[in-house]
């Protein structure tokens, strides 16, 4: 399968990294790999090719799945992607460790509307998902995952 990744997105990306495919029609999930990506630069969109490894019944040619990239996996420094609205002013969010409320830094890579691209968190570290208005710094917690 063949996709399209911006400039600005492109350094964050490596062969070998993991892509989920979601699909409406047919319905359902796939996982697959970058096998590899374009030297070449298309000028109309200033855009670089990803190529994906992937297999699964059902899948055809010309199918348009939306892909998620598994950003940072295969590299040393993880990249999230949070909600805007969690990180505060001074780039940090709150985190729960050992069920303790606690402000990690971050640093952001990248915007969108509604989400922020960043780097700092641990891999499977519990962020809290929902804009606080009164400090939570030292609050002891319990989580449940949905």
């Amino acid at each position: 399968m063949q996709a399209a990744v911006s400039l600005s997105d492109l350094k964050h990306i490596r062969v070998g990294d993991q892509v989920k495919l979601i699909s409406n029609d047919p319905e359902g999930s796939r996982t697959g790999k970058i096998s590899r990506i374009s030297e070449a630069i298309d000028d109309a969109s200033q855009s670089v090719g990803l190529f994906i490894a992937v297999r699964g019944e059902n899948l055809k040619e010309r199918m348009f799945p939306e892909g998620k990239i598994g950003i940072g996996e295969n590299s040393e420094e993880l990249i999230a992607e949070t909600p805007r609205d969690i990180v505060n002013r001074n780039n940090q969010v709150y985190v729960v460790e050992d069920s303790i409320v606690r402000l990690a830094p971050v640093l952001p890579e990248r915007y969108s509307s509604q989400t922020i691209w960043v780097k700092g968190l641990k891999n499977g570290q519990m962020v809290v998902g929902k804009p606080v208005d009164e400090p939570l710094k030292g609050t002891k917690v319990t989580t449940s995952i949905q």
